[in-house]
Parts: C-alpha cells; structure tokens; sequence
C-alpha cells in the first residue's frame, strides 16, 4: 500500500517535475491577512534542512499543533504616515528569564518588507522575586519610536544567492524601583543594537502536512537568517553599574534574542510556508522549534497525478534478501518507466529503466547496496511519480 514521504533531499523525478527557480518581487508578497495560521511542529522529529539547488524538501508527514499569528492593519497615524501598513506582537529579552513587551509596526514596499518602528505598551513588572521586596518594580511607559534605520525582512527582487544585511537601533526609557540599591523610580534606558543578515541559499520544492494528506509540492525559496541584539543598561544618563546589573542577571553588551533560522518562502504569502528556528545555535545544527504556515496548501493527491483512475500498488518482498524487488500495479493503465531509489537521508544510491510486464515490474538491487531503509519513486512516461514506497534491504 501506499505509505508516506520518508526521504528529506529527492532529486528532480515524479511529481517535483517543473522545477524553476522563483523569483519573488513585491507584488508576491501582499501584507497578510489579519490571522495567520501556523502548525507547531516538534523539531526533534524532522530531518535537518539541507542548502541546494533544483532540491526538494519533504515534510508532509510531520504535523502538528494549530496556533495563530494576529497582524493588525495600522491606524495610527505617528506610523502609517511614513508607510506602515500593519504591526504585529512581539518581545524583547532582557534575560533568558526575563524581558517586555513590544508590538513591531511592518513596512510593505516597491523594495522590502521592513520593521519601521516599535510601540511599548504601558506595562510594570514585579521584582519582587528577584530581590525580596514586594515594593520593588520596572515599568515602561506607553512608547512610539520609528527606527532611524529599519530592520529588513525581506528584500525585492529576493531569489537565488540574494543577501541583505541591517543594523537598527532601538532605544526604550523605563523606571525601577530597587529599594536596596537605593533607587525609587528612577529613570533609565535600554539601548540595543539588531543586527541581521539573510542570504538565499537554495531553492527547489517543498512539501508540508495537511490533515488530508501531504500537500502539493511548492515551489520555495530557501533563506539563512542569523540575528542577534547588543544590549546597554543606563541609569539617570549614566551606564548602570555592575553590580546592579548583576543582581539581574544582565551584563553591558551582552547578546540577546538570538534567531538563527532557516526560513522557505514562497510567492503570494508574506509568512514563510517553513521556518526552523535554532534560537543561539548558530551552526544551524540543531533546530528547537519548526513552524509552517498552513494557509493556501492545496493537498496533493499522488493517486490521481498522472491518471483518472485509482490504482494500488504492492512491494514484495519487503524486507529484500535478494537481488531483485518487484512492484505490483493493479492499474494497466499505470506503466512506470524509471525507478530511482533513496537512502535514509535522501542520497540518491540507485536509479534506472524499467520494461513494461503486466502487472509486475522487476527492480535489479546492486550487491554493494546496503543493509538499511529506502525509499524508491518510480515515474511513468511524463514523468510523473506513480509509486513511492519504503522498503527495508537485509544481506
């Protein structure tokens, strides 16, 4: 029977046919609508992403919990003056504990999607639990601020081997009361540098989970993000001294918010349709959390690719001792042509033509094949994938 996607990189074949590389340009990318639905994947049971060309990236079997993304169209006119279009929730750290809230105000242009600008909502903050005193608090007062040199998100035209750096500058006044250090409202700043850079570094296909089934494959372009703050600490004009920092747990200089993504976009969407986060990995080794974008996915449904009539197929022997593999079609209308056959971590190990007979078709398995998990695709005569099934390979 028909089983799920195991393989992540597959070469050109079967359904991924048509490959080309996108470019996305502004008019791609419209501002999103007011909710935008995201799944919560759980990271430790996907494959990690790899960087290539004409690739496919499959992931249509690892679902996950349903969340939601709010982008507000913007009205005020301190922001909407200077080409805010709409602003959407966020927060800054100030510990790996600790941090406040922001809201960030995004920019749709001819030529980047940008952060603009930043509000500060009025908020206070108990600090009892840090130093004993339940007299003892931070608060911000309610901030508007337009960023003298705006975070880019994405840059047009974005395609292959594009790459874009920023460097922005945010400053946020607030008030701490610190009975032991002697300060009772006393005014301060924080003062924190964003750098970011984004690079395409791939592009391809790729496939997402859907309830229904795995969804058609998209065509993506693949983006590396690396972003971190540099934050600064002053009191009454002055750096904030050592020793009161400490018992906060922050330090002059210090990085924060670290955002080490992979992200895959694709046209007509401003959110990514994936997007791993490796948080301050930067070797984009280990990813902590993975989210898609679940709006607009249309399912693909691989029976009816290639023809109008369902069709089942059979591998035998599964596992396979020996030297030949062979595939059943119940439909004679189904005639594969070429076979290609994966490892576990999508390396192509063996492909080749297939003679038409009957029903049941023959795969040769090379003698310096393996013990392990495959995958084999096989397409027919306009190449489209007609048979995807795993098998298990024992010496």
């Amino acid at each position: 029977m028909k089983k799920a996607v195991l393989a992540l990189c597959l070469a050109v074949c079967g359904s991924y046919n048509a490959f080309s590389q996108i470019t996305i340009a502004a008019a791609d990318m419209p501002i999103p609508p007011n909710v935008v639905n995201i799944r919560s994947i759980f990271s430790g049971s996907m494959p990690n992403p790899t960087a290539g060309t004409s690739a496919v990236w499959d992931y249509g079997i690892y679902g996950g919990a349903l969340s939601a993304n709010t982008y507000n169209p913007e009205t005020d006119v301190f922001f909407t003056s200077v080409g805010v279009d709409v602003n959407v929730d966020g927060n800054k750290s100030l510990s790996p504990t600790f941090g406040y809230t922001t809201v960030n105000e995004l920019d749709f242009n001819a030529t980047a999607v940008q952060k603009k600008g930043m509000v500060v909502p009025a908020q206070s903050y108990d600090l009892s639990a840090i130093t004993g005193s339940t007299s003892d608090t931070l608060s911000f007062p309610l901030q508007k601020m337009l960023l003298t040199t705006p975070k880019t998100l994405i840059n047009f035209p974005c395609t292959f081997n594009a790459s874009w750096t920023s460097n922005t500058r945010s400053s946020v006044n607030f008030y701490i009361t610190y009975t032991a250090g002697g300060l009772t409202n006393t005014p301060g700043k924080h003062v924190y540098y964003t750098w970011r850079k984004d690079t395409i570094v791939g592009w391809g296909k790729a496939r997402v989970y859907t309830p229904s089934g795995a969804s058609r494959p998209i065509d993506v372009l693949m983006g590396k993000i690396s972003e971190y703050s540099t934050d600064s600490f002053y009191l009454n004009g002055s750096p904030a001294p050592t020793a009161l920092l400490t018992t906060f747990g922050v330090t002059q200089g210090q990085h924060t918010d670290s955002a080490y993504k992979i992200n895959f976009y694709r046209k007509g969407h401003f959110n990514y349709l994936l997007s791993f986060v490796y948080y301050a990995d930067y070797s984009f080794t280990t990813s902590e959390d993975v989210f898609a974008a679940t709006d607009s996915i249309v399912v693909d449904n691989i029976q009816n690719v290639a023809h109008s009539q369902a069709y089942t197929t059979v591998l035998f022997p599964n596992p396979c001792t020996g030297n030949e593999l062979s595939v059943f079609i119940s439909n004679n209308s189904v005639i594969p042509q070429q076979y290609v056959i994966y490892d576990g971590t999508g390396k192509i190990v063996q492909k080749g033509n297939i003679a038409s007979a009957g029903n049941t078709y023959t795969l040769p398995l090379a003698d310096s094949l393996p013990a392990g998990a495959y995958m084999v695709y096989i397409t027919d005569n306009k190449n489209k994938v007609i048979v995807q099934e795993s098998f298990i390979r024992s010496h």
